[in-house]
């Protein structure tokens, strides 16, 4: 059989099993967890940190242990479902696990040269927040026609929330201010100083006098943990 051949074949096999293996699976599930749901969770539980292990996660990063143990939730439905009979018994879940894993984290840390030559992000918002020339919003106040433009049109901006002085940085132009954005965006130290709420990590604020609250990136320096959304 031709590599073509190969292919359809595994296909068209595929497409006629779809959907089979995880409502067997589900089902299986469901009754262990109903016979003995603490026995089941740690299962689950047990599985995920070896997965963490194998993976060679460091325990003090709370952001890579998050993206790991998502995997390691993969890893662990792999081994319950060769326990229910659901996978084949010779299926290595764990080497197929870690090998998305690793794609994952070589993707997330791959950086241009340019990137790689940047100093650490902390230190770029603490610069952008103490620069003069970063424009400050007053909403309260009245500026100029002028001002009132140049703040319209501003990417970051300089402002302030119950007497913190904050940076704020348009969603739109996040990837232009920080080159490395997309490898640093779940980084403890980003999640550190930025003002967000859970998995959405913009949040409101009123640029312009009597404006709309629209959504920024807003970093405050010296945040220890990062405060709930406030409007």
């Amino acid at each position: 059989m031709d590599g073509h051949g190969y292919v359809t074949q595994l296909l068209n096999a595929a497409h006629a099993k779809f959907g089979h293996a995880m409502a067997k699976f589900i089902k299986k599930l469901v009754k262990a967890a109903a016979k003995d749901r603490d026995t089941v969770v740690k299962q689950i539980n047990r599985h995920i940190a070896h997965f963490r292990k194998r993976a060679g996660v460091d325990a003090n990063n709370g952001a890579e242990v998050r993206v790991a143990d998502t995997f390691g939730l993969v890893y662990a439905a792999g081994r319950l479902a060769k326990d229910y009979e659901v996978l084949p018994s010779d299926l290595n879940c764990l080497a197929a696990a870690l090998a998305c894993y690793r794609l994952n984290r070589a993707h997330h840390r791959h950086l241009s040269p340019f990137a790689k030559q940047l100093p650490p992000i902390g230190d770029r918002i603490r610069a952008l927040l103490d620069d003069d020339a970063t424009l400050r919003a007053s909403p309260k106040g009245k500026p100029s026609a002028r001002a009132a433009h140049a703040i319209a049109e501003a990417n970051v901006i300089r402002g302030s929330c119950k007497g913190e002085d904050e940076l704020w940085i348009r969603p739109s132009a996040i990837n232009q201010v920080f080159p490395d954005w997309s490898a640093q965006k779940d980084s403890d130290v980003v999640l550190s100083l930025l003002v967000h709420n859970g998995k959405k990590l913009t949040t409101k604020r009123q640029v312009e006098p009597k404006g709309k609250h629209i959504l920024m990136y807003v970093f405050r320096m010296g945040v220890d943990t990062p405060p709930r959304l406030d409007l």
